[in-house]
């Protein structure tokens, strides 16, 4: 068994606050707030992974040029193209699940 040094691990240096990350790396409080309420508001915990990033995808787009760009019918084909994208890119995968999981609410049982 080889003994491996951990001296060669580079890890990348987040600056900023956390929040300014959240959403196209914007400073603007009311944006982010408004993001994080569709999120809160759409994604359920039973929602598959594709269907929550594109639910994601969805609210990024609303917040940033308004919902009526993303009520045309162009917009369902920009937001699985996107949604496809952050699907194909571990990295944005990562980020994407770790604030769906945030913002995923658990639904009630019908019992």
């Amino acid at each position: 068994m080889t003994q491996r040094s951990l001296q060669n691990v580079t890890t990348t240096k987040i600056t900023g606050p956390a929040r300014e990350a959240l959403l196209f790396n914007t400073q603007d409080e009311e944006k982010v707030e408004q993001f994080e309420g569709f999120l809160e508001n759409c994604i359920d915990a039973c929602d598959s992974i594709t269907g929550a990033i594109e639910k994601m995808v969805e609210a990024a787009l609303k917040v940033e040029f308004g919902e009526k760009m993303t009520g045309q019918k162009q917009a369902e084909k920009m937001i699985k193209t996107l949604s496809r994208g952050i699907m194909s890119d571990p990295e944005l995968r990562k980020q994407a699940l770790i604030v769906i999981d945030r913002f995923a609410k658990v639904g009630e049982l019908n019992a």
